[in-house]
């Protein structure tokens, strides 16, 4: 197991759960007003929450946004997609794998939507490619979703990230590494979402590797 560990890569730089921020952010640019004050939500947060999974959702928490009608109009999911990858872009990057959840694969042409931002940051910045995946949970609806994103690779669907369930316990493997084995069969690629706040999923993870 430590071989294994050894041999995977150890470069993945991610900022997590900023997608209402970003909408909110898009949405006080083009109407003109302040947006929320996230500054004030972290000391808040850190102050009365230990680490751990309850911070990170109590963070997103603060935010009452209705994203789900602000997203029926297809500007605002290009234009909060462009937002993300400009700033990587600004900072250097050449590759950008973007995590969105997991209902994203059910937006009608949401593989569109990604490539019209992708084009737009590469006016300005053309040496940099960008890749969307989607979480998935393995349970009693991942294999709808799983059936979605499997068609979406026709149309440039990167990959899944498999979130072990339950998250900072000890995982079930076998659903897990039927929905791999499925994406793999499909032509996606996967990635396991693990170690964040446990050690308990990591063990799960590297055995889905393993096959």
């Amino acid at each position: 197991m430590h071989a294994l560990i050894g041999e995977l890569p150890k470069v993945d730089l991610y900022r997590h759960a900023e997608a209402a921020a970003r909408l909110d952010r898009l949405l006080a640019r083009r109407h003109g007003h302040a947006s929320y004050d996230w500054a004030s939500r972290r000391a808040e947060v850190r102050l009365e929450t230990p680490p751990g999974l309850v911070r990170l959702d109590r963070i997103g928490a603060g935010l009452a946004l209705p994203t789900e009608t602000l997203e029926r109009d297809p500007e605002n999911i290009i234009a909060r997609i462009a937002d993300a990858l400009e700033d990587a872009a600004a900072d250097g990057a050449v590759l950008v794998e973007v995590r969105f959840g997991r209902a994203t694969i059910l937006y009608p042409e949401f593989m569109g939507a990604f490539r019209a931002a992708e084009d737009r940051v590469q006016t300005r910045y053309p040496w940099l490619n960008a890749e969307a995946l989607i979480t998935l949970y393995p349970h009693e609806d991942s294999a709808v979703l799983l059936d979605a994103c499997l068609v979406a690779t026709r149309e440039g669907l990167a990959g899944i990230d498999l979130i072990p369930l339950p998250y900072n316990d000890e995982a079930a493997c076998g659903p897990l590494r039927e929905c791999a084995a499925r994406a793999v069969d499909g032509g996606l690629g996967v990635t396991v979402h693990a170690g964040e706040f446990s050690w308990a999923s990591l063990d799960c993870a590297l055995r889905i590797r393993r096959g």
